[in-house]
């Protein structure tokens, strides 16, 4: 059984099918991005702004690169005994090397390179952002779909109070997760793999290759 990758605009192409299925964000860094990035770092070095030009550098990568991926907040709680206690959430907080920074300060074009070799990453060196399963694929992937787009144009649909099933709130948190990290969707492509069983063993599958990949918009 082999998979199939289904960009945004095809989706309507996708078996009506058990399976499994993952979504996928390549990166894509644009030229003109760059160029203004470029641009910016050089001017900074030029006026012996150094601590300036590594900032931007930095915010670049974060903006256009490891924001996308930041794991969603831990719950945690401490006590001990005869001691306070502490309850609340913790954030992830990305790090970057100095030692990227500095080469990139070194010599800003390598981003172009580096732009470029990102976008081709994808799925090969990329885990999923979503892994998910289905009864019927082309449905349920369709329902992702509409509901990022609804989300995008600020046409939210209220969950409070809503009778609404498990599969439907995890889809409406799906799309809500998407749209609120700025995801460029039209980005995003899905991986199918269908499954032709009489039993629902795709619920087995998609239930490990969570457990395996943790995807960071998985279940929440």
């Amino acid at each position: 059984m082999s998979s199939k990758k289904y960009k945004w605009n095809n989706l309507s192409r996708v078996p009506e099918a058990e399976g499994v299925y993952a979504w996928y964000l390549p990166l894509k860094i644009s030229s003109k991005d760059i160029s203004i990035l470029i641009d910016k770092v050089n001017k900074n070095k030029a006026e012996g702004l150094d601590t300036s030009a590594k900032q931007d550098i930095k915010e670049f990568i974060e903006g256009k690169i490891l924001n996308f991926y930041n794991e969603e907040p831990y719950d945690v709680s401490l006590d001990g005994a005869l001691k306070p206690k502490y309850k609340g959430k913790v954030q992830h907080i990305p790090t970057i090397s100095d030692s990227l920074v500095q080469r990139l300060y070194d010599d800003p074009p390598r981003l172009i390179e580096i732009g470029q070799v990102l976008i081709s990453t994808a799925p090969n060196f990329a885990s999923p952002i979503y892994i998910g399963m289905a009864k019927n694929l082309k449905s349920r992937i369709r329902k992702h779909q509409s509901l990022i787009q609804k989300y995008a144009s600020r046409d939210y649909i209220a969950l409070d109070g809503q009778s609404l099933s498990d599969e439907d709130r995890r889809d409406h948190n799906f799309a809500a997760r998407v749209v609120a990290r700025g995801i460029p969707e039209t980005n995003m492509f899905v991986f199918i793999q269908e499954i032709s069983t009489e039993i629902d063993t795709y619920k087995d599958i998609e239930n490990l290759l969570n457990r395996i990949n943790y995807p960071v918009l998985g279940k929440n």
